[in-house]
């Protein structure tokens, strides 16, 4: 809902276009032509790429975005952080210049005190001619020799200049898992991460169709990410001024030893987006660990413990031969006492009944409460959400 409570029902991904639909029917109603905005970037720049992550903002519930400003005539593109109200008016609270290319950008976080920490990865696309030379994701290019660039503003204050910039060693993430603010005045991220950009630029990035069809290929798909933990100081630090960043181990409940578990679409409570947390909810297309029997066909739903300190967690796992789970979405039981209760809802796929099914599980035991089959196939779905009736 773009705005906030009031403003119109869109679906949107990573290109800036919004199509409104009729929530109760779920009917399109049309394309939110950009016209209908009120300018974002500088004279002369093209507003090209944005998110499929909008947030919601801490300090006024108004919808919060990445946007990507392009200078056509060269020099740095800048990346945008954006606020948009229920009368689509847009108001740039971040800006900061990205280099000469093109950076893929797919998620940010917010934190309850009004952090919002853009981390850019070292992949890029070379410039708007690429974009005619084929498919984008032949285009991108994986460049560790930029590292990985990662900037703080602060929505509380009345400069557009990040809060605090850092640099890290470079890997790549599609998705943050949560990030909240700690007593130094600094930020702790978590995100989905991977030590290079293959699960993108690779010839076994995720689920290429070609490859599918043949074990023997299927076998090589690159797999899921980790929790990765970016530690960024505040002012208050008297220890470090230096970003960390670091991978947390995940074993699978009961199996200590299993401790290469991986992970994608993570999801967490609503009641502690942006505030510290203990447990995510994601997908894995192998959820045999790294076994000679994982061929990506073993697809589950994984609820991942974060320990305080950011020691090993375990994880919980619910999985059913010949049915393809797609990203969970959590929600919170409003009358529950712990940060895990709640349902969580899992769109799949029985390929034996060639069927598509949704599943509803206990959110604390990871055990099936109920399911409805739809009558018909259907593929994979992701960044779905609920929304409740009142």
């Amino acid at each position: 809902q773009i705005g906030g409570e009031g403003g119109p029902w869109a679906a949107v991904t990573d290109p800036p276009v919004a199509m409104e639909f009729d929530p109760e029917t779920l009917e399109s109603t049309g394309r939110r032509l950009e016209l209908s905005y009120n300018p974002i970037v500088s004279f002369g720049g093209i507003e090209l790429f944005s998110t499929a992550h909008p947030s919601t903002c801490p300090l006024t519930g108004q919808t919060l975005n990445y946007f990507l400003e392009v200078n056509p005539l060269g020099g740095s593109h800048t990346a945008l952080i954006v606020r948009t109200d229920k009368y689509l008016h847009r108001t740039v609270l971040g800006r900061v210049p990205v280099g000469p290319e093109l950076p893929l950008v797919h998620d940010f976080s917010v934190t309850a005190q009004g952090k919002v920490v853009l981390v850019v990865c070292p992949v890029r696309t070379g410039g708007l001619s690429d974009f005619v030379k084929g498919p984008y994701f032949e285009q991108v290019k994986w460049k560790p020799e930029l590292m990985t660039q990662v900037f703080v503003f602060d929505l509380n204050s009345q400069s557009t200049e990040p809060e605090a910039t850092y640099q890290v060693a470079p890997f790549f993430t599609y998705h943050h898992v949560n990030a909240f603010d700690t007593e130094d005045g600094g930020v702790t991220v978590d995100v989905c991460g991977y030590e290079t950009a293959e699960i993108v630029t690779g010839e076994n990035g995720f689920c290429y169709l070609p490859r599918m069809s043949q074990q023997d290929l299927r076998r090589l798909q690159t797999r899921d990410g980790g929790l990765w933990r970016l530690e960024l100081p505040g002012a208050k630090s008297q220890q470090r001024t230096e970003a960390t960043l670091k991978r947390i181990k995940l074993t699978r409940e009961g199996q200590p030893s299993d401790s290469d578990l991986s992970f994608e679409l993570p999801r967490v409570s609503p009641r502690v987006k942006g505030r510290p947390y203990t447990f995510f909810y994601g997908y894995t297309g192998f959820a045999k660990g790294k076994t000679p029997l994982a061929d990506f066909t073993d697809w589950a739903i994984v609820k991942g413990q974060v320990l305080q300190g950011g020691g090993t967690g375990e994880v919980k796992m619910w999985s059913e031969a010949n049915v393809y789970p797609s990203e969970p979405i959590f929600i919170a039981d409003p009358a529950g006492q712990h940060e895990d209760d709640g349902t969580v809802l899992v769109t799949a796929y029985d390929s034996e009944r060639q069927e598509g099914l949704l599943v509803w599980l206990d959110a604390r035991q990871m055990t099936e409460i109920g399911r409805a089959y739809c009558g018909s196939p259907t593929p994979m779905a992701f960044h779905g959400q609920f929304v409740p009736s009142s």
